[in-house]
């Protein structure tokens, strides 16, 4: 299987790391959404959306298409971050 030929959506469902994501996908434009406001307690980093767990670090956030980016309506307190 080549993985490059895979849409971002398969990709990610294959528990990878983002960055590898970003890596193997066919996608031109790769987006997150981070949080305005929101950061983490700890490390004071910038937090992002995840569909399933909402606010959470960047490692694990949910990866949007540009077509997402372009359709979607972020959460509130949410922007696009390129990936």
């Amino acid at each position: 299987m080549v993985f490059t030929s895979l849409p971002l959506r398969l990709i990610s469902a294959m528990k990878l790391t983002n960055k590898q994501c970003v890596e193997l996908s066919q996608s031109d434009e790769v987006w997150a959404v981070r949080a305005i406001y929101e950061k983490d307690d700890e490390t004071g980093e910038p937090l992002y959306w995840h569909n399933e767990f909402g606010w959470t670090s960047g490692e694990i956030c949910s990866l949007f298409t540009a077509q997402d980016h372009a359709e979607l309506n972020l959460p509130i307190g949410g922007m696009w971050e390129k990936w």
